[in-house]
């Protein structure tokens, strides 16, 4: 999952072990009262009556109990769920990190819809643990009730499409009206596609690990051995192989259904970085073609994602269907631990979710899928020619070229989810247009501004906007700070030298950790030379004279760096977004043009 997990203290994991386990469907059911939002408070009576969806989220604004990644998404996600209207159903999402209520409201104005229907309450962090009994939990946890009574319960919730899921498996709602389902029919060539594996990892470990830098004048070169041969995940593999049949109905990086690729998630794992192919008749040949040895830097996504120095797992998919092979390379940082399974060679028909807007005249699957078919084994198309040609998402033609994951130089308006007026619009478009640049997109079409950005990526963004000047040391002074191949691995050495960062600690730097508003605009404030603010009164309430970040914070507003959360506060504990620093990073910076 892509979540962080939380420790218990010992004397709370000691109670719950002692006093209550999870709850399981169908339990006896228990009593709470909770504030909300709106001055009222809730019981587990209020909606009875209704299909309770309880989301136990961390909203909290700093420490160990800030918002989290999942909570963000999970919390923001709902305003595109489509059954949020029905009656039969209510959503509460209650804070269960302590927040205060002043912290919840931030939070909620931040990344919820307080005018919908869902019902938004704190004080939570008991009525959770009454719920979920063990010692760990990993934000956010979902309780669906029913008549007071567990019906379905689980941890580390990060996409309204999983509690969709759950939901749909109870009968709770209706089908989406605006997606359908087809039968894509084709046979699947797993035992081709695991052979990858073994090309990718001598690719990564042998003499021709490199990749043209933006200025296609000099290389990042790996010896030999400097990177780690990619281990192979089962789980990461279904989600290859779901996507290669996907292929076969839309071309592209985003799904049929309108999601991203990275939106599959199948037993908790999702990708983190994806090549596609189509037309190519063996592993070799598209293994070749996603080389891209002859490419400049515009041209090998495909490589560097090959060569990422941060993954370590993979998985493959290949589908025939159409008269043609489908190949899905998909990469993730952990490998899931997922048992090894006999290739799948099978000839079948592959439920595909699809938009009916976009996809018009697809045939929808029958009301009951059939059983995979015994069709004879269909014979790979003939090799393609070299000359690469566009590829088209309907009709391909019989020469296709792969596609990369992400665009290394995003053009305006070129993400969908940067809207046209966005306070961050500038600043995103000046990030992906910088030399070296700062940051990109996810993926081709996503920016994911609302993402929370760790303590790693902001200081690998500083360094990047410096010009990625080299460090003076080759020692990392940091025990989680040790892989030179780590993509942040040289920008945290650059920041400590220039005194941006002491770390967490004395010994460690908390790279995954995520970043507050404080800790930003001081990174940003040191960065500067640590100018003297003029030294008049703070605008904010929350921002205390003695607090290591109230300097930074004053200079922050009198240079334009930041306005606040409010204009009463500046939210100093609050998770830092993508579009937020690079919009404070382009703020400091003069706000150059792109």
């Amino acid at each position: 999952m892509k979540h962080a997990h939380r420790l218990l203290s010992v004397v709370l994991a000691l109670v719950l072990a002692l006093s209550c386990w999870p709850l399981s469907a169908g339990a006896a059911e228990i009593t709470w009262s909770l504030p909300t939002l709106d001055g009222s408070t809730i019981t587990e009576n209020t909606y009875r009556n209704k299909t309770q969806v309880l989301i136990f989220y961390s909203g909290g604004m700093s420490g160990s109990q800030a918002a989290s990644w999942p909570s963000q998404q999970t919390v923001s996600g709902l305003a595109d769920a489509y059954w949020l209207s029905d009656p039969s159903i209510q959503v509460i999402a209650v804070e269960s990190s302590r927040a205060t209520q002043a912290e919840t409201a931030a939070f909620v104005n931040a990344f919820g819809d307080r005018q919908g229907p869902v019902v938004y309450a704190y004080e939570g962090y008991q009525t959770m643990w009454q719920y979920w009994g063990a010692n760990r939990i990993s934000h956010t946890l979902c309780v669906i009730l029913r008549n007071g009574q567990v019906a379905d319960m689980w941890d580390g919730n990060s996409s309204v499409r999983t509690i969709t899921s759950h939901l749909s498996d109870l009968n709770a709602i209706g089908e989406d009206p605006n997606v359908g389902t087809t039968l894509v029919s084709g046979q699947f060539r797993q035992t081709e596609a695991r052979t990858l594996l073994a090309m990718v990892n001598g690719f990564r470990t042998g003499s021709s690990a490199w990749y043209w830098n933006s200025d296609d004048a000099t290389k990042t070169t790996y010896a030999p051995g400097q990177l780690s041969p990619l281990t192979y995940d089962y789980d990461l593999e279904q989600v290859a192989m779901q996507r290669a049949a996907e292929l076969a109905v839309s071309y592209a990086h985003t799904r049929p259904d309108g999601s991203a690729w990275s939106d599959l998630e199948i037993n908790g794992v999702s990708s983190w970085a994806e090549n596609i192919a189509y037309g190519y008749p063996s592993a070799e040949s598209v293994f070749v073609a996603w080389r891209e040895d002859d490419d400049p830097y515009a041209g090998q996504g495909h490589r560097r994602n090959m060569l990422g120095a941060s993954l370590t797992c993979a998985g493959f998919g290949c589908f025939y269907a159409n008269g043609r092979l489908y190949w899905a390379q998909e990469f993730g940082y952990t490998n899931s631990g997922a048992a090894a399974t006999a290739p799948n060679d099978s000839t079948i028909s592959v439920p595909v979710q699809y938009s009916k807007a976009d996809f018009p005249n697809i045939t929808p699957a029958p009301s009951s899928t059939p059983t995979p078919t015994s069709t004879p084994t269909p014979t790979p198309t003939s090799q393609p020619t070299s000359a690469p040609t566009t590829t088209p998402t309907t009709a391909p033609t019989t020469s296709p070229t792969p596609v990369p994951t992400s665009s290394p130089s995003p053009q305006p308006g070129s993400f969908v989810d940067v809207a046209s007026g966005a306070y961050y619009e500038d600043a995103v478009t000046w990030a992906v247009r910088q030399d070296p640049q700062i940051t990109n997109g996810v993926d081709d079409t996503h920016f994911a501004p609302n993402k929370t950005c760790t303590r790693a990526q902001v200081v690998t963004f500083l360094w990047r906007a410096a010009g990625e000047p080299e460090p003076r040391t080759a020692a990392s002074p940091f025990t989680d700070v040790t892989d030179p191949k780590q993509y942040y691995y040289k920008a945290v050495l650059w920041a400590v030298e220039e005194h941006i960062t002491t770390g967490a600690t004395a010994t460690t730097f908390n790279p995954g950790g995520s970043c507050t508003r404080a800790q930003v605009v001081t990174f940003l404030h040191r960065a500067a030379g640590e100018p003297a603010p003029s030294g008049g009164a703070s605008p904010f309430t929350d921002v205390p004279a003695a607090q290591y970040y109230a300097k930074p914070v004053q200079w922050a507003v009198e240079a334009g760096v930041t306005t606040g959360a409010t204009p009463t506060t500046f939210n100093p504990g609050g998770s830092c977004t993508r579009a937020q620093i690079v919009t404070f990073l382009w703020r400091a910076q003069g706000k150059p043009a792109a």
